[in-house]
């Protein structure tokens, strides 16, 4: 790990959470390659260079990726949710225009210490979806689960906020890293200068994880189905027995943890097992329920299998994949980018996959904030209680900043 203390303008940089209690998080900078990539061209985030660059230069880039490497330098790769349409084969729904991937390849590890930032954030609701727009939009859902076209669809609507504060990126880096306790696992923020743009996350979610062995490498994944709000952690028996007994949150991370079993089993044809069937996993004011499904790969496995088994996760789409993919293109009509899409850190121990829930994207140019949320859909499903269950997870976020 590299010490550096010299003053310095990060351009580019990401933060991440370790999981580790000594050093909580890191900091990845002075980068030392940069690209954004779209439907026909890649740029050069460094230099500001266009380049023609398909989507099949894309998957084979990927594939250089394995696991026997060691990672002595950190790479974070930003997966945007419209690159899903291209492994599921639904190239007409990406635009020429979609931001599909962002790849930073960094030189320099520092720990990260959240400092102490004085200002405040004042966010000025913009834009949000009202009750009747949202119901509109989840009656057509259900005619589509009615027809049988899907057994669930995780349905989404974006948010929008005026941002102010007198130094937005650092008082909001602050304020997502000052408090270990309400970081979830897979938190992490990156700042991309070139874009004017700041992606912050709090995800708890995981698309996966790997860990190394002699012959053979462990990769879990962990869907989150099932939501309840928690206002205090006295209430956990009482609000974990009533989400337990929740016959609609069960028929969803049953369906969801039966998609992961076969996404994983696809990578190589091997066996996944599920190790955990209900499990509870706090967030600040929400208590969901996750399963945890592992499987065993040899090293010939490279990024790209992975990517083309499970991106994007189950979990934020809905069985089959291909055909919600296309059923919430038609529904929601909007962009998620960063939002459902996944963060992978490569960096020694640290292999691993977020999907990213919780999460926003901040415009360092205009000051604004743009977060989306929503949830699972299933025949057992009603619009008010899902309007509700998708406000909590709005105020999970805004909440923390």
């Amino acid at each position: 790990m590299t010490h550096n203390n010299s003053p310095e303008i990060d351009n580019i940089y990401t933060i991440v959470a370790t999981g580790n209690k000594g050093i909580k998080f890191l900091k990845f900078h002075n980068t030392s390659s940069a690209f954004a990539y779209y439907k026909h061209y890649r740029l050069n985030l460094l230099t500001g260079k266009k380049s023609k660059f398909s989507l099949d230069e894309l998957r084979q880039h990927f594939s250089k990726l394995n696991f026997k490497q060691t990672f002595n330098t950190p790479i974070v790769l930003h997966l945007f949710y419209e690159l899903g349409h291209l492994y599921l084969h639904n190239l007409g729904n990406i635009k020429d225009d979609d931001l599909l991937a962002i790849e930073l390849q960094y030189c320099q590890v520092t720990p990260y210490v959240p400092p102490k930032v004085k200002g405040e954030i004042t966010l000025k609701k913009l834009s949000a979806p009202t009750f009747d727009h949202y119901e509109n939009i989840f009656n057509k859902a259900y005619e589509h689960l009615l027809a049988g076209n899907c057994y669930q669809l995780n349905l989404t609507l974006p948010y929008q906020f005026d941002l102010q504060a007198p130094n937005a990126e650092n008082i909001l880096i602050s304020k997502l890293f000052k408090n270990y306790a309400n970081c979830s696992a897979y938190a992490h923020a990156s700042v991309i200068g070139p874009l004017e743009v700041m992606y912050l996350s709090n995800s708890p979610e995981c698309l996966f994880q790997i860990k190394k062995h002699s012959k053979h490498f462990k990769l879990w994944s962990m869907p989150i189905k099932g939501t309840m709000p928690l206002d205090s952690f006295s209430q956990f028996s009482k609000t974990w027995e009533k989400l337990t007994n929740c016959k609609k949150n069960e028929a969803e991370l049953f369906m969801i943890t039966d998609l992961l079993r076969n996404d994983l089993s696809a990578i190589d044809l091997p066996r996944s097992r599920v190790v955990k069937l209900k499990a509870p996993l706090i967030v600040p004011g929400i208590l969901h329920q996750y399963s945890l499904i592992a499987v065993d790969l040899g090293y010939h496995i490279n990024l790209n299998d992975i990517i083309k088994s499970l991106f994007p996760g189950g979990s934020i789409m809905g069985p089959p994949k291909k055909k919600v993919g296309n059923i919430l293109y038609e529904l929601e009509n909007y962009t998620r980018g960063l939002y459902c899409g996944s963060t992978i850190v490569l960096y020694k121990s640290i292999l691993a996959s977020s999907i990213n829930i919780r999460s926003a994207e901040v415009n360092l140019k205009n000051q604004t904030l743009s977060y989306k949320a929503g949830g699972g859909i299933t025949l057992q499903s009603s619009a008010q209680v899902e309007f509700k269950e998708m406000q909590l997870k709005v105020d999970s976020f805004i909440d923390l900043i």
